[in-house]
Parts: structure tokens; sequence; C-alpha cells
């Protein structure tokens, strides 16, 4: 508490006396100590209530919130544990439930929802919420369990090391029960020095939505995201997923470039620009120039290969570098009139004639292409040549182009024996198994980018521009087996407009400044337009407009004549026609017109300005004679006429005959072109006359039969067949019993052998003309014969009672006999008398709910409902009664009602009565006073809560548990002038020291710890040789205030002396207390030459206790002789409390 440094000089001695101060209230390191052992004890999974009191290390004003927070952390540690056990039976599909262990309704928490989040990961819903929240526990384990399903993307890089799972936030853990219960605040407003606008948690601010896992505050608005065990945080710092095994990559690395390990494989990839090889690791070049994947201009530029990547170059004859033409002026007529560039002003018919480029010199495109004319302008198309093709094609000088070089056709010894099956690919060729060949058709698997073709049964490039399966942003360039994106030009921009090169886009073409329009320079100005223009008289124009048509002439424009000529219609380029409506030049359908432009043999198709004549379907266009010609389409193979058929070539098309024998009873029929039947019966082609007159033919698909004819089916009355002739002739008339006969006789019916006439039971006899029924069956026991003696039928024993069935029975009628039954509720005993059924005891837990008591009744039963039921709308159910809304003041305070019975409840700060319903108060500074008490001042309880007061002296601070001094010597005017304030703990007093002779007060001297203390000094008067002799070079005054300790674990320092050498000789220095100590509460303990007060036992107040201390100091010699003496007055203050 304080500290003597005493400083020896040659001559003489000085004393500083240092007191240290003592701190209540410092929580922080006690409560982090405390947390750490509830998690340990939690994590020896130990009841937390079990935890040892009191702890140690710990003062006893701080014991209550120490066990305090031993509780929260243990029982945080166990509901963790929880609830990783119930996110395992999520995962293990097992029922979410509560665990009996200590935090186990977790477990039902995590359990249910971790289930959610499993379901929405697997259906990729987000496992993230922008405003809703289920709150803690479920949260986490939602967001967790969902991110588990999801499909996992890992960097090229390792993957950061799993950060190590920090502790839930406070936030997250429900209090601990009984929870420390909250003082009465003060009915005056606090000032609290620290705001948490300063420093805010951002993690209480937004709970489960910055991270998500676990959200820790750094400080200054700050925070960072950590993941639990077995999760990693991913690179956006705020998700988190599950952490696999080691990464393979980093260990052993198979890869020349891209490594992943996915968890089940490691698997290698490359770098942009880069293919990986046939070992599936180390990475080849993509010669973007050979496969066509660059976007190199092909007529200015030269395609160069670079190691994953190539460069485009320009050509040496390049239109860039070459000579070109140069640039070709308007061409202006006679009349001023001006054509557009690539048009000619025809004098003739007046109007603008397009220019053929491609017949100027020198020529207007490089080497190695060909030139086509457009209207209006041309293009340089590159003329493929031989050695161009790639591998696997073959350059085709008809059509100037590289075709496919079929490699099955040309060599049909190409594949082995074990696979001898060869199929055409586009550029090159693939061999298969019999069983796996073409003859299958769809079972065929194509290489990527090709397809299979059922007719031409081989693999075909699949066009992925033309399908539209690209995922190009600009132009789609088709490649073999595969497509390249390539950002160029348009095609065409559309009439008006023109391309921009720099801003890659189509620009309005200002076809008045560029004296492109049609206009009547004397009555009418050109007006631009987005896409075109228009030719706007003179006297239309705004009056103030300061701005003149545009003319080719340098003058300006004069003033509009007074008499103009009329507006005579302009004239359009060949291929347009004017249009009064729009004022402009629009295209013409060369179309629609009759007779049309094009041959007979050709299709017409209209162009911006022109038309273009293009072979019809069945021709193709021949370049050395300009004409279209019929394709033989028998001769190369384009027909799909049947294997059974012939093909002949026709006029622009073909037609399949018939080449084999249509088989016995057709006939081909070349018009229909099919086989059909022959009717032998028409023609006479059958044998059914050799059968007798009694057969006729009748025509079947192919063939025909004989049948026996039928007469009685006609409805003229000839219904008899004249066996003799074959004719349907009139019946004769015969007797009932007979049937007419050949020859016009009579013969009788066997109405027997026909099919027996008798009832079931009879047996047919024939006679002549008739027959009889004579009954042959006996009716069984419990059957009589019917009155008509047909059939036997049931007798029914209970109508005619003739059973045996007792008074007490039903009688009850069945086939062939009868049974006797029982009333319900009763069955048939050993005697056949009948017996009640004790349902009660024979459907046990079945008819009755189980909160009712099954009851046996004679014939029946009934359900007795237990106490806190009553029967419900089934008499067989019982419901719950709310005893808490039927029954007023059941409890004094909360009243819950639960299955069956009810349970009261008492609010905070009171406690539940031994009658399970009264609430009695809590005393709670009672209740906590041996757990080291709730106020580090005075407690006094109060109905339901409890408050803090000081007494006297003491004021409470601002956390309303905590009495702090006063200290009363801060304030001016205490004591007198020539007094010393001397503060204690709860009071002060005002002491006047005097030095004694000889000695004067130190002003310097001051105590580090700015406690009151007065150092008077040895001063004497020349040649005072008794003063000089004396030893006693210093006297201190010092007051110490300590509060009341009960219980000392250890000695407490309460002041030190220090003697501290000028010079370099030796001392030795001696500490002793002459007088105050009597009851053995202080001692002091030396170490060198520092003596530290000490108090060695607890001490009690309020009291008052005065030390006098000697430090002696003395030279290092074997005598030990003294030199100098120093003398201390301690007066230590102690208060009647224990703070």
């Amino acid at each position: 508490m304080g500290h003597w440094t005493t400083r020896l000089p040659l001559i003489g001695l000085s004393l500083l006396f240092l007191t240290d101060v003592y701190v209540v209230g410092d929580f922080e390191q006690p409560l982090s100590h405390c947390c750490n052992l509830g998690v340990k004890w939690g994590v020896e999974n130990l009841q937390c209530a079990a935890f040892p009191a009191p702890v140690v290390g710990i003062r006893n004003e701080q014991q209550a919130i120490c066990l305090s927070a031993v509780h929260i952390c243990c029982l945080r540690k166990h509901r963790e544990r929880q609830c990783e056990l119930g996110k395992q039976s999520a995962r293990a599909d097992r029922e979410c439930s509560v665990n009996r262990d200590l935090g186990g309704e977790t477990h039902k928490d995590c359990c249910e929802g971790c289930k959610l989040g499993l379901v929405a990961g697997s259906m990729s819903m987000g496992c993230t919420f922008r405003a809703f929240q289920f709150g803690a526990p479920w949260d986490d384990a939602y967001r967790s369990c969902c991110q588990q399903t999801l499909p996992q993307v890992f960097p090229d890089s390792s993957f950061p090391n799993p950060r190590i799972p920090s502790t839930t936030s406070r936030t997250q853990i429900p209090p601990f029960l009984p929870p420390p219960p909250t003082p009465a605040l003060p009915k005056f407003p606090i000032d609290e020095p620290n705001s948490i606008e300063d420093d805010e948690d951002l993690c209480a601010r937004f709970p489960g939505e910055l991270c998500a896992h676990v959200c820790v505050p750094t400080g200054g608005s700050s925070y960072r995201c950590e993941c639990r065990e077995g999760f990693q945080l991913l690179a956006d710092g705020k998700s988190c997923q599950q952490a696999t095994q080691y990464d393979r990559c980093s260990t052993d690395n198979p890869c020349s470039q891209k490594c992943t390990d996915t968890g089940l494989a490691v698997e290698c990839s490359c770098h942009s620009g880069y293919q990986l090889a046939s070992d599936e690791k180390t990475c080849t070049d993509v010669d973007e120039c050979f496969i066509g994947a660059d976007n190199c201009d092909v007529l200015l530029q030269i395609c160069i290969n670079q190691p994953g990547s190539f460069a485009c170059i320009d050509r040496k004859d390049s239109p860039n570098t070459g000579p070109r033409p140069a640039a070709q002026q308007p061409d202006v007529g006679n009349d001023g009139r001006a054509c557009p560039r690539g048009f000619k002003f025809n004098a003739e018919s007046r109007v603008c004639d397009d220019v053929n480029e491609c017949d100027s010199q020198p020529p207007v495109c490089p080497a190695q292409t060909l030139c086509q004319n457009t209207i209006g302008s041309y293009t340089c198309a590159r003329k493929p040549q031989l050695e161009e093709c790639p591998l696997g094609f073959r350059f085709n000088s008809q059509i100037q182009t590289c075709i496919d070089i079929d490699e099955c056709k040309e060599n049909p010894a190409t594949c082995p024996k074990t696979r001898p099956v060869c199929i055409n690919l586009q550029g090159s060729y693939t061999c298969q198994s019999r069983n796996e060949s073409s003859l299958l058709g769809p079972s065929v698997t194509c290489p990527a980018g090709y397809k299979f073709n059922t007719a031409q049964q081989t693999c075909e490039d699949i066009d992925e521009c033309a399908e539209g399966i690209h995922n190009c942003s600009g132009t789609c360039v088709n490649a073999v087996g595969t497509f390249r994106c390539v950002d160029r030009e348009p095609v065409s921009c559309g009439l008006g407009f023109r391309y921009d090169a720099e801003k890659r886009e189509c620009q309005d073409i200002d076809e008045c400044v560029e004296a492109r329009d049609y206009c009547n320079k004397e009555s009418e100005t050109c007006v631009n337009e987005r896409g075109g223009y228009r030719c706007a008289p003179y006297n239309e124009l705004p009056q103030s407009s300061s701005s003149a048509a545009p003319s080719l002439l340098p003058t300006t424009t004069p003033a509009p004549p007074t008499n103009r000529p009329p507006a005579r219609t302009p004239s359009c380029p060949r291929g347009y026609v004017f249009s009064e409506e729009s004022r402009r030049c629009v295209d013409v359908n060369e179309c629609t017109s009759e007779p049309g432009p094009c041959r007979g043999n050709q299709q017409c198709e209209n162009t911006v300005g022109s038309y273009v004549c293009r072979c019809a379907i069945g021709y193709r266009f021949n370049t050395a004679t300009q004409f279209c010609e019929d394709i033989n389409e028998c001769l190369l193979d384009y027909h799909d006429c049947l294997s059974s058929q012939r093909c002949d070539n026709t006029i622009g098309s073909y037609t399949c005959f018939r080449t084999t024998s249509c088989g016995t009873g057709y006939t081909y029929n070349s018009q229909k072109s099919r086989c059909e039947d022959d009717d032998e019966c028409e023609s006479g082609a059958n044998d059914c006359a050799v059968l007798g007159p009694l057969y006729q033919c009748r025509n079947t698909e192919g063939s025909f039969r004989c049948e026996r004819k039928r007469c009685t089916d006609r409805t003229d009355g000839l219904t008899h067949l004249d066996e003799e002739t074959g004719h349907c002739v009139q019946p004769p008339q015969c007797a009932d019993g007979f049937e007419p006969a050949p020859r016009g006789r009579c013969n009788d019916i066997d109405e027997c052998a026909r099919g027996s006439p008798c009832p079931r039971g009879h047996q047919c006899t024939n006679t002549v003309g008739s027959f009889t029924c004579v009954n042959t069956q006996k009716c069984d026991p419990g059957y009589e014969m019917n009155s008509a003696g047909t059939q036997c039928q049931d007798i029914d024993e209970c109508a005619k009672s003739t059973h045996d069935c007792k008074r007490n029975q039903l009688c009850q009628n069945r086939p062939g006999g009868y049974v006797c039954a029982c009333q319900p509720g009763y069955t048939i005993g050993a005697n056949r008398e009948c017996e009640d059924i004790d349902e009660c005891t024979r459907f046990a837990g079945q008819i009755c709910s189980p909160n009712s008591q099954c009851a046996n009744t004679p014939g029946s039963y009934r359900c007795d409902c237990k106490a806190g039921f009553r029967s419900g709308a089934d008499p067989r159910s019982c419901v719950d009664i709310d005893e808490c809304t039927e029954t007023a003041r059941l409890c004094q305070q909360n009243c819950a009602n639960t299955w069956g019975s009810y349970q009261c409840s008492c609010q905070s700060g009171y406690t539940l009565a031994p009658d399970n319903r009264s609430c009695h108060d809590v005393d709670e500074c009672e209740l906590y006073k041996e757990r080291g008490g709730l106020c580090i001042g005075l407690c006094v309880n109060e109905p339901g809560s409890y408050s803090c007061q000081c007494p006297e002296g003491y004021r409470l601070a601002s956390d309303n548990r905590t009495c702090q001094d006063i200290d009363e010597c801060a304030r001016p005017g205490v004591c007198r002038a020539e007094e010393s304030c001397l503060n204690t703990k709860g009071g002060y007093y005002c002491n006047a020291i005097v030095c004694p002779p000889n000695y004067v007060r130190d002003t310097e001297h001051r105590n580090q710890r700015n406690q009151e203390s007065i150092l008077c000094k040895k001063q004497c008067q020349l040649r005072d040789t008794r003063c000089l002799s004396n030893t006693t070079q210093t006297i201190t005054y010092q007051h110490i205030a300590v509060p009341t300790i009960k219980r000392l674990e250890k000695p407490m320092v309460l002041s030190r002396m220090q003697a501290v050498a000028v010079g370099s000789w030796s001392y030795h220095t001696s500490f002793e207390i002459l007088e105050g100590n009597e009851a053995g509460l202080f001692g002091i303990a030396q170490n060198q030459n520092t003596g530290a007060l000490q108090l060695v036992r607890p001490i009690r107040g309020p009291n008052r206790y005065t030390l006098y201390m000697e430090m002696s100091v003395l030279t290092q010699y074997s005598n030990r002789r003294q030199i100098t003496r120093h003398l201390a007055l301690v007066v230590i203050s102690v208060s009647a409390y224990e703070f």
C-alpha cells in the first residue's frame, strides 16, 4: 500500500514513503478466469451445479459473480455439445427430441434447424436471409447444415487455414436458473462515462446477419467472422464450409498447372490457352491458329501461335500495307447532281449506277483473295488454297472450299479387326466394335461437338451457331467439332447507317452533308433523319432559322425566289424507287414483278437495292456455263428410295420404281407405286368348284377361301339350301319338332343333341317330334327342392323356428344352415352360453384415450376421464381442463395450464410456497450472503427484488451495486490550514502534525500514490553536538485506510520502506515494529534493503491502529555499526464494512 525509499548520501539519508491503492471492482480478469473454469467443467461433462465453492483466488465480494460466470460458461458448453449431437441426428434422419442430459433442449432445437437447412441447401434455396431469422440456436444450425449440402467451389490456391472456433456470444446463452436478481434502479439519472456509441458492438446489433457462424467484435465498431469446429472460413470472410481433409495438392501435387482436391480424387486442369494431355496431368499449348479459335482478320492479318495464346500480325500484301486505289470521289453530273461513293452518274438514264470496283486496275483486293462486287461497294474474300485445308479435309476446286475426307470410304481397311466398324467424322473418323456400331443407330456415341446422322449413318459436325447453343456475346463462327466467338464488324448495318470501328456500333449517315441526297436543289433542301433523310420545300423551313441548305457550291444559299418552279420527283438509284409518303428512296422488290427476273429453274431472293437468283431445289449452279443445272439425285445418292425400289432421275427431282415382285396374290400398280390384292373369286382363279355345289369362293388379302353356302341370312324367303343343286329354295312346311330334309321330306329334330333344353339337374330324352326332362338331382342337408322341382333352395331355419338357439341369442340364417349369435358386447362361451366381453382387458390401451380409465360394463364399457380431464365430443376421448381459465385466483401470481393439471409460478424475486400456489418474497440479500453477496455495500431486501444502499461516507456507483468511498478531503476547506486532511473509509479526520525540536517538515516530499504522508527531517544548529549525535535522521507520519477483511488467504502489503545508497559504499538495513502490534495483526517482510509492512491476519473494524516502525541502516562490516536510523508513525484506519 506504500513505499519508502531512502537514499544514502555520504553524510546523510533521505526517506520516500509510497502507498499502494486498494482496488475493488476490476471484474474483467476474474470473470474471464471463472468462465474458463466453467468451460473446463463443461468439457468434462460434469454437472454445472456441482461446481465447488468458494472459488480459489477470488475475493469474497466477487464470489457470487464468479459462480454465476461458471454456471453460464459451463451450461453454454453443454448446450454446444447437445447442439452438435442434434445436428448429427438431423444428418442421420433421426427423430428430433429433447435430450434428458443438461442442455438437452438445445438438442431438439438444433436438430430441427439442421433438418430445415439440409432441405433448403439441397434445393439451392439459399442459406442466408436479409431480414428474417429464427433466433438462437436455430439460425446457426440452419446455416451450417444448409451450407454443407451446397456445391463446394474450391479456389485455385490452397484453402485458408481453419479458424479456431470462438465461444458463443453472450446474447445466445440463456440465463442459468435461478439468475442473479436485478437490483432496483434508483429514481435519479446516472451519467455513464463510456457510451456504447463510441465502441459499438456490431455483432450484438446485427445478430446472425454479419457472419455465417460466429461474429467476434474486435472493438472500434469492427468485427471478424469465425467458423465452428469442423468448418473453415471462405475467401469472402463471412461464409463457412465444412472442412475437408488435408489438401493433397499442397503435399503431393501431380499436376503441371492447376490442382484441385475434390475430396474423392485429385483433378488436374489447365490455364486458359492450354489443354490437358492424355496423361491427365500435364498441360499442352492450344494452337488457336490451327483450330481456328483466333479472331485475326484473315484478309489483313496472319495468326501466329504463342504459348498459351496467339498473336495477329499484319500481312505484307494486306490492304492496309499494299497500294490501294485512291478513294473514289463523288461523281458529279452535268446538272450538278452528285452520286454517292460506289455509284456513277448515268447521263442517259439520269440516275446513279453501281460501280464494279472488281474490274478496276490496279486490283482493289490483295493477292490470294477474291473480289466480290456489292451495291455501292465491294468485299475481299479469302481464296482457300489446297495447302490451307486442315487435317482431314481436302480442297474442292469446283465449290472453292475445303470438304471432309471420308476415310471409311477411301480406305475400308482403316480400322483394326478388334474394332472393325469405321464411322466417318468431320475431319476425322472413329472405330467401334460391332455391338456399338452405327447399325444400332442412336446408340453410337459421337465425340463432343458432333451428332449422329441416322440417314447417313455417320457422326456430323454440330453447327452451334445455327442451332443457338453457343455462348458468344459477339459473332459466333462455327468450326469443325466446336465454334469460336469473334468481335468483328457486322455484315450490314442497314440502309442509312455505317459501322464505326472505334465505337463498335452502327452510326447514322448524314446524307445531306455527304451529298448523298436526291433533293431538287432549286425548290427543296435536304433534312437529315436517323437512317435516312427527307426533302423539305423551302417554304416549310422556319423563318428564324439561320441554317442554310447544304449545297455542293462553295457560295452561300441565296434567298428563295418568289416564283419557284414546281417540285419534280427525284430520281433514285437502280433498285430503288422514290416514295412520296416518306420522301425518300425505298427498295424495290424485283421478285414480285411480272414476269420475274429469274429463270424458271431459279428462285428469286430480294436484297436491298437488288435481287439474287438462286437455283431451285433439285438444281445447282454451274460456274462454267453460269446456268442452273439439274442435280442427278440418283447418281449422287441424294434420294430416299427403298432398297426394293429403283431411282430414276427427273428434271429437278427423281422418282422411285419398284424392282422386286409383289408375291403371290398381288399385282404391282405402277401409278400408285404399290402392290394391290388380286381378287381370285372374281377372276375365276380358284378351285372351289371341285368341292361341289354346296361351296362358294370368298376372296381374302393375297389369297381366297372355299366356304359352305348359307341360305339362312336371305330375306327373299329362300332360306333352305338344296344339297343336291346347291341352290337356296323355299323350305318345306314341317310340323313342330321336325325340320325340312332333302327332297321335300321332314326329319325329326333331336333337341337333346342340339343342346339340352332341360333345366339343371334334369336329363333330356328325345322323342319323335319332342323331348322329355327327368329330374336326377337330390338336395343337400339345409336345402329343399323348390315348388317347380327345378332346383334346390336354402331352408330358412330362423324363419321356420326350427333352430335351437337360446333365449338371449340371435338366430342368423346361413346358406345351408344357421348360427346362434350373441348380443353386441357378448360372446359364445364354453357351454354355448353368451358371456360378457371384458373390452378393457381384451383391447387394453386401444379403445380409450391414454388420459382416461377403461371400466367394463355388462355388454359394453365406458371411458372414465382422469383427474384434470373431461369427456369430449367423442365419449371415448378426454380433453384437458384449463384450470387456470376456469378457476379464478387459482395461483397467487402466474398460472400455466399443463396436460391434465396446472402449474403455479412466481414472478422474479418470489419463490413458490409449499402449498404450490402462493408466492413468498425471496430475501436475495440473505440467499446470496454466503456466496459473496449481491451488493458491495449494504443489501436491503424489497418485495420481489432488492436494492443496494451505502452508509454515511459512501455513495452508490453507476452499477447500483458498489459503494464507493467519498473523499471528503477532495473538498476545499475541510480542515484548518495548519491541519492535514486524512481520508478514511467512510470518513476523514484532521490531523495537525508538528515536527519535534531539531526537525523540520520536508515540503518536497510526496508519496507516489498521492497518499498524504508527512516527512520530518533532522536539522541541527551549528555546534549542537547533541543534535548531531542523534542518529534518527527522519520521522515519517503516514495514514492508511483499509476495509474490514474477514478472510485473508495470503499476507497483504500495506506499505514498503527502502534505503537507496548514493555512492558506492555498502550497507545493510533492518526493520522492526516498535509499538502497536500487540494483537499480532501486522508483520514486516524484509528482502535485501526493502521492508514491506504486511497485514498477516484478518482485521475487523471500526478500529484504528498506530504502529511505530524503525529502519536501521548498518555498515557491511563484521560488527555492523549503525549509521542512521529512520522512524515511521503509521496510523491504520479500519472501516466497519468490507468495501
